[in-house]
Parts: C-alpha cells; structure tokens; sequence
C-alpha cells in the first residue's frame, strides 16, 4: 500500500496550477526514496497519526487551493485511486 499528497495554487489570468512543494524526479531535494515516502505516508495514515505539513507558500493573489491525495490499497498495488479537494476563496 502506498499514498502520495500534492498541493497546488491556482495563478491569476493562467490555466495552469503551481505544485506548492515537491522535488523534479531527475533532482530529488530529499534522499530517501519516492516509493519508500509513499509506503511510509501510507502507514502513518492508517495508523491513524494525519499527514502535517507545517509550511508552504500561497501566492496573495492565488484564489484556488487544491490537494490531490493519491493512494493504493493492499492487494490491488498497480491500480492507484484519486480523490481531489479543492478550496477557493470567497
């Protein structure tokens, strides 16, 4: 079983959405291993303990929030599921 959390903003006047954290596959800014991180998040979550974040940044102008949660469930690896949130400003 494994999990993976992104979060993006919105950008004013644009279609596309900025990832507020993350590293490119060909420069990792961490060293542990990407599907260890998946496997890891995975128990935590099921363990009960919720995934925390404690900073990123949001543009002033953003007026969209959007955090995409995807995951695998034991038995069934290869077929991953998505569940999207999304909060806008009023």
């Amino acid at each position: 079983m494994s999990a993976e959390v992104h979060m993006f903003r919105n950008e004013p006047n644009s279609t596309t959405k900025f990832a507020l954290f993350g590293c490119p596959p060909d420069n990792p800014c961490r060293e542990i291993d990407t599907d260890e991180q998946a496997i890891s998040l995975a128990k935590q979550l099921n363990d009960g303990y919720p995934y925390r974040f404690s900073n990123f940044l949001l543009a002033e102008k953003a007026t969209e929030f959007e955090v995409e949660i995807i995951w695998t469930q034991k038995g069934s690896e290869g077929r991953p599921l998505k569940e999207t949130f999304t909060f806008t400003a009023e």
